[in-house]
């Protein structure tokens, strides 16, 4: 999916039963339709989470603020940090 290992390099014996019993070419093609249902999917979902991330941005906003010192918001920020790693 990510183009590191060239489908005619994989062994028959290794490959799932639906792509085993294709030729070369339908699997080839069949890859190639996953790969680009995978793209689209993953781009819905990062639309999702954009959409999701902002929705918790404005419930955080519209709640009671928090003390910038408290023990909670240093922990979430903390955590923040690291995942954008």
């Amino acid at each position: 999916a990510s183009g590191r290992t060239k489908v005619e390099g994989v062994k028959d014996d290794e490959l799932p039963d639906e792509l085993r019993k294709l030729s070369p070419e339908q699997r080839k093609a069949e890859i190639d339709k996953k790969t680009a249902a995978r793209k689209n999917l993953n781009e819905k979902l990062a639309v999702l989470v954009q959409k999701r991330d902002a929705f918790v941005t404005e419930k955080k906003r519209s709640a009671a603020p928090a003390k910038a010192s408290s023990f909670d918001r240093a922990v979430e920020d903390t955590l923040k940090a690291q995942t954008r790693r």
